[in-house]
Formats: structure tokens, sequence, C-alpha cells
């Protein structure tokens, strides 16, 4: 399938397609309701396949014929003569008896796929006297290939009934019993997120052969990051946790910046801060830093720091006016 690149007017391209020659049928078909004569002209007709013989045909979903020629029944296309210019003019207006006047020959499909004359006039379906060809149609194998979604529905509909009638005793306490689990779980990953007191134990500094250099207290390392945290601009209090080993430190900062800071920048430079002097201190960066963020109330005119340092209830370490 090609396409334009570009915008181009609808008009213009309309004329310009126009100056392609093709060929220009009638289609016509007979309501299987009421009986009427149907027909429309259509010019996209073209041949699509000799064995077996198939042609094709490009419809408007929206004409008023359309539904009519999806049922299967036969129909007719009447390739027009040079001289039925009037005629492929007429079938394409609306509002009128399009077979006003026109020549009709019908011809009638049978099950052998031979076809045959018809004398009557209201049987078989109706053809162009005078066209340059005719032909006569079983119907359109679209109505096959596009069946209709609500059967498919209507069918899963039953199959998902069929399943649940005989289980509905134990399917509510069963969904009961799993939004149950689900909102326990949801509940666990949510406080581990929260950051938590650190073991009071230890931290040991070894050489790299192994020998212990020096022992660090946890609080006094969360303390002292504390207070390096609160130098960092926006932040008005910080209280660090840290747990774990030298060398597995985890590090949590539960911080309340200004209302009026960058947050982000804030978080990024406090980040690395702590990232900083975790590693001056032990040797190494922690192996995991986690920051959360509050926003402080425009109000406070003071900050006050907490150092949770391992024993049962966090220290009160100082002030910054």
């Amino acid at each position: 399938m090609l396409s334009t690149m570009k915008m181009v007017d609808s008009t213009y391209y309309r004329q310009t397609v126009g100056n392609y020659p093709s060929g220009v049928t009638v289609v016509t078909a007979r309501d299987t309701e009421t009986g009427a004569d149907l027909g429309l002209t259509v010019s996209a007709f073209t041949s699509l396949s000799l064995e077996p013989p198939m042609v094709l045909l490009s419809i408007d979903a929206r004409s008023k014929s359309h539904p009519h020629l999806m049922v299967g029944a036969p129909i007719g296309v009447s390739v027009l003569a040079e001289d039925q210019l009037h005629l492929a003019v007429q079938f394409a207006r609306h509002g009128l008896d399009r077979f006003a006047g026109v020549n009709i020959v019908r011809r009638s499909s049978h099950h052998d796929n031979s076809t045959s004359i018809d004398s009557r006039d209201d049987v078989g379906v109706p053809l162009i006297g005078g066209a340059a060809a005719w032909f006569l149609a079983s119907g359109l194998d679209a109505g096959h290939w596009v069946p209709s979604i609500a059967a498919y529905l209507a069918t899963t509909q039953d199959e998902i009934g069929a399943f649940l009638s005989p289980h509905a005793h134990w399917l509510l306490p069963f969904g009961v019993l799993m939004s149950i689990i689900t909102f326990v779980i949801g509940l666990f990953l949510l406080l581990m997120q929260v950051p938590r007191r650190p073991a009071n134990s230890s931290l040991r500094i070894s050489g790299s052969d192994g020998t212990l250099l020096a022992t660090l207290s946890p609080d006094v390392l969360s303390r002292a990051l504390s207070e390096r945290a609160q130098g960092v601009p926006g932040v008005e209090r910080c209280t660090v946790f840290v747990t774990g080993s030298p060398s597995k430190l985890w590090v949590q900062a539960d911080t309340s910046v200004a209302p009026d800071c960058e947050v982000e920048w804030t978080v990024t430079e406090l980040r690395k801060q702590l990232s900083e002097d975790v590693a001056t201190s032990l040797g190494t960066p922690p192996k995991q830093l986690d920051v959360l963020v509050r926003l402080a109330r425009s109000v406070s005119s003071t900050s006050t720091s907490k150092a949770v340092t391992g024993q049962q209830s966090p220290a009160i370490t100082g002030t910054d006016a």
C-alpha cells in the first residue's frame, strides 16, 4: 500500500486519481425480505483469481445497499458499456428510483453454478440490459469472513456461567480470603519502606588483613551523620539511622526540607553528603542509602534533630537556629 508523504487537497487528489481509467459497474441484488431490487454504482471492481474464478468489489459500508449485499444472497455485476454513462450517474444518486426506465434482464443462479435467463419479472437477480459484460455470483464471501462478535461474546458468557454456577458456594469466601491476603501483603510491603531502628551493635572496622582496627558505636555515627546532613542547604531537620556491618551498611535518613527549596536538588546533595561521610568514616560507601523526605511547616523557626542510636528511645541531640 502506497501513501502520500504530504497532506494534499482532497478535491485535487480526487481529480488526479480520476485520470486513471477504470471500468464502471452497477452491482445489483434483491432484498431478501421485500423482494425489492437494489443497485449501486461501483468503480472499485477488479479480477482477483482465475482458479477459482473470483472478483473483488469495494463497497462503502455506509451505503444503504451494503447490509443487503452481506447476507449471502446472489448478486449481479453489470460492466457498463461506453454509451451507458447516464446509468452510472443514475445508480449513484440518492432519493430516487434507480431502476426507473432501465432495461432489466433477470438471471437466476443454480446449485450447479449454471445460470439461466428468467422470463418472469419478479424472479432472478436484475442485470443491466446492453451492458458490456455480466457477472453473477452466489454472494459475497465477506459475510462469512467477518462474523458478528456478539456470537463470540454470548458463547464466552455461557461458558463462564457454566463454570461459575456449580462453584458459587465457595467462590465468594475464596474471593474474600484472597482480598484479605492481598491487603496483608500490601501492608507488609508498605511497612518495609518505613525507616527502622538499627540494632544496638558496634561497627567493627577491620584492616585488609582482617585485623580489628577499631569499633564504632552506631549512635555516634548516627549523630555525626545527622549533624552533617543538616548543613545541606534546604534541609531543616534530619534523623539518620544506621544498621549492618561496615561493608554492608544501611543508612536511612528521615528528613524535613524547607517548603521553598528545590526538593530534588536537596535530596541529591543530601545523598551525596551522607555517602561521602560514611566512606570517610568507614572506608567504604554505604551498601544502601534511603531518604524519607517531608516538607517542614513554614511557621517553624527552629529545627530539631533526633539521632536514633540503637537504644529503645531516640535522643534529642541539639537545635539549630
